[in-house]
C-alpha cells in the first residue's frame, strides 16, 4: 500500500496498528498466533479458509479507503498453499481488495525473498544468488581496479555484493549452501 501526501513543510505519520482485526480464535495449538506482518508501507495477512482471507481483504480495504489510501494492486497477490491449492474453487475465486480483483499467483517476492506455494527453499536461495550476481556484475569495475585499495575493495564486497546474497539466508537448508559458497569464492577473486 502506498501512499503520497504532498503537503508543504508539513511532517504526516501514518499508524497502521489498527488495520487487521483482532484474530480469530485458534482452533489447533499448531495455528499461527497472528494473521498478518506488517513493515513500512507493506502487509501479508495469513489466513486458513478463503472466506477468512476476503474477511481480512475486506478489512484492509475498508481502513484505506477510511484513510484515503490507495492499494497498489500490480504488487498484490494471492498465494494458495496446501489443500487450498488443490481446491478448484479457490484457484477460480476471484479475490478482491478495495472493490479490485487480486490474481492468484505461484510466485511472490516479498522484501527481496521469493515465496513459493510449495516453499522451496532452493529457488528463494537461487533468487537470491543471481541477485548477488547482477550486484556483482554492475561492481566488477570497481572491484578489479587495482589503483583502489583492497581493504576499500573488500569492504564494497562485503557490505554490498555479499549482503545482498545473504538477504533471507536464515531460512535456507543447509546441505544447499555448496552454490553459495562457490558464489562467494567468484567474488572474492574478483578483489
Amino acid at each position: 500500500m502506498k501512499a503520497v501526501h504532498y503537503l508543504p513543510y508539513c511532517y504526516h505519520s501514518v499508524f497502521i496498528n489498527d488495520i487487521l482485526p483482532e484474530p480469530k480464535k485458534r482452533l489447533f495449538s499448531w495455528e499461527p498466533k497472528v494473521e498478518g506482518l506488517m513493515f513500512a508501507d507493506d502487509i501479508v495477512v495469513f489466513a486458513r479458509t478463503a472466506d477468512r482471507l476476503q474477511e481480512l481483504l475486506d478489512a484492509i480495504s475498508e481502513w484505506a479507503n477510511t484513510w484515503e489510501m490507495l492499494v497498489g494492486h500490480a504488487k498484490c497477490g494471492v498465494m494458495l498453499f496446501g489443500a487450498a491449492r488443490e481446491n478448484a474453487n479457490d484457484q477460480k475465486r476471484e479475490w478482491i481488495l478495495q472493490g479490485k480483483p487480486i490474481a492468484v499467483v505461484e510466485e511472490y517476492t516479498y522484501l527481496g525473498v521469493k515465496i513459493t506455494p510449495d516453499l522451496n527453499e532452493l529457488k528463494m536461495m537461487k533468487a537470491r544468488i543471481g541477485k548477488m550476481g547482477m550486484i556483482l556484475g554492475s561492481q566488477k569495475r570497481f572491484l578489479c581496479n587495482y589503483r583502489i585499495p583492497a581493504q576499500l575493495r573488500v569492504k564494497v564486497l562485503e557490505s554490498v555484493v555479499l549482503t545482498s546474497g545473504l538477504y533471507g539466508a536464515e531460512v535456507w537448508v543447509c546441505a544447499e549452501t555448496r552454490t553459495t559458497h562457490r558464489r562467494y569464492k567468484q567474488c572474492y577473486t574478483k578483489v
